[in-house]
């Protein structure tokens, strides 16, 4: 995979069409926007940063490391609808994983914009020669942690007392792994079959 591949179109399970391209220093508007307005609190509480703080989202747009953190953004139009990202370390004992966070504006959710950009970063995931994924989510995230079972993600830790919410209270984070090759040919799978316009 090359960045030259994008930008990239999809269709949603509605018809919307959508774009899909890296994040660039220039989206921190439309970014900001986008999780100040189109995702509510309740689901920004379980986010690893306070992501309605502005100085949070320029701090992202700054300091691009494509080789680091690929984001990937949806769009529909000039609006971002959906912001996710693969983090992936090529050395060291862990060169094997990658990492895995997405967050889609509430309008969309149930949509399939989730489905869309997860298989877009498991190609990702797939061009860095990362073998297993990983997702880590708030134990207790509405949809959170069944969204990933769906797609055959299984619960390989509960990290208990992990993290702090925005609100200052201490939260169990759940570790969720998948193997990338068996995962990209379940997500293929479903959308030959169109399966996946039945699902989120």
């Amino acid at each position: 995979m090359t960045l030259s591949e994008y930008p990239k179109t999809a269709t949603l399970k509605d018809g919307t069409e959508v774009t899909l391209r890296p994040m660039v220093a220039a989206d921190v508007d439309a970014l900001h926007a986008f999780f100040a307005k189109d995702v509510p609190e309740e689901d920004r509480l379980y986010l690893r940063d306070d992501v309605a703080d502005r100085r949070v989202v320029e701090g992202w747009t700054r300091n691009i490391d494509y080789d680091r953190v690929l984001p990937i953004l949806m769009f529909r139009g000039q609006r971002v609808i959906a912001d996710g990202a693969i983090r992936h370390n090529p050395h060291g004992w862990s060169r094997h994983m990658a990492e895995v966070r997405l967050v889609v504006a509430r309008a969309y959710q149930g949509k399939g914009a989730g489905f869309v950009l997860l298989k877009e970063l498991v190609h990702v995931a797939q061009s860095k020669k990362a073998q297993m994924l990983l997702a880590r989510v708030f134990e207790n995230s509405p949809g959170g942690i069944s969204t990933f079972q769906k797609l055959g993600f299984r619960v390989e830790a509960v990290l208990h007392d992990f993290a702090t919410d925005i609100k200052g209270r201490r939260q169990n984070i759940a570790v969720l792994v998948r193997d990338v090759d068996e995962l990209w040919t379940s997500m293929e799978d479903l959308l030959w079959h169109g399966d996946w316009r039945s699902d989120s």
